[in-house]
């Protein structure tokens, strides 16, 4: 049984221990690359209820609830009951974005449930629907994805990681053959069209006994939790050199 992706428990230990020494939340983060903005890709620092402890995740995709609030979909075991965080690249502090409205974590095995929704509620840091506020999200893949099928991850530790589908999807999860490691829990599971644009499929929530990662399909819970996909692109700004490669 693989465990999910965040970081180790001694690391978890020595996070608590910096955090009792500094007063902010901030300051039990562990390093984060800075991000220009909310967006899907970007490092995340979880803390626990009370500040004492940290750990990292990836933020997934963006979304809006029922009532049209901002809302980011990651893994459900990055929940650690307390405030979500990332390194903001226009300040270059760690900023609060906001907290897990909802979590989902039935285990790491087989069909375990594994997904969580952080509402958004710092109206400062721009959010930004495109992969690492670059590759364009096309919509979200209402079908099962088909062995054979090239999936795209990007998470904290590994960057970007391909791999073919390795066996029939569940009705919850699909596993491809793209490295994960701790860190990544969390982070945008896509296919990449021929354009370059990103079709979401799931949010990497562990590695596999059989080697490669396992994503928690995300259609399902769009629908279950009456969450409508966020693909809005920013009105300028051409992509990066390459980025559909």
């Amino acid at each position: 049984m693989k465990t999910p992706l965040r970081k180790s428990p001694a690391i978890s230990a020595v996070l608590a221990a910096i955090a009792v020494v500094f007063a902010s939340p901030a300051a039990a983060a562990p390093p984060l690359p800075p991000s220009p903005a909310i967006t899907p890709g970007a490092g995340l620092a979880v803390y626990n209820a009370d500040a004492t402890g940290g750990d990292t995740c990836t933020a997934g995709w963006l979304a809006h609830d029922a009532a049209g609030k901002p809302v980011m979909l990651t893994a459900g075991h990055c929940d650690m009951g307390g405030k979500v965080a990332m390194k903001w690249t226009a300040s270059g502090a760690y900023e609060t974005i906001g907290t897990f409205e909802q979590a989902v974590h039935e285990g790491s095995i087989g069909e375990d449930a594994d997904f969580g929704v952080v509402a958004l509620d710092n109206a400062a840091i721009p959010g930004d629907a495109r992969v690492l506020d670059r590759r364009p999200v096309e919509g979200v893949a209402t079908t099962s994805v088909r062995v054979g099928d090239v999936l795209c991850k990007y998470g904290l530790t590994t960057g970007r990681q391909c791999g073919a589908v390795v066996e029939p999807p569940t009705a919850s999860k699909v596993h491809f053959d793209a490295v994960t490691e701790k860190g990544d829990s969390g982070g945008p599971v896509y296919l990449i069209e021929p354009d370059g644009d990103a079709v979401a499929v799931g949010i990497t929530i562990r590695s596999s006994d059989a080697g490669g990662s396992v994503a928690e399909l995300v259609q399902p819970w769009l629908q279950k939790m009456q969450l409508t996909l966020d693909t809005s692109k920013p009105a300028v700004g051409a992509q990066p050199v390459g980025y559909g490669k």
